[in-house]
């Protein structure tokens, strides 16, 4: 058995009321090391996309 963190990938949905918001959070998220997995869709009463994070040992 693992203890930790179990061997999955992290998931985000990067949600803001206008386009700009969001490309504003996906480019921060970015420089952490998020990748963009989606497209900016209308998501509720804003748009969204979704991003993940990669696994420890994964090459983005």
């Amino acid at each position: 058995m693992t203890w930790g963190m179990p061997n999955r990938q992290l998931k985000k949905v990067v949600f803001g009321l206008s386009e700009a918001t969001v490309k504003k959070l996906i480019t921060r998220h970015q420089e952490r090391g998020w990748i963009v997995k989606s497209d900016i869709k209308p998501h509720g009463n804003g748009v969204a996309c979704l991003m993940v994070y990669p696994r420890k040992g994964e090459v983005s």
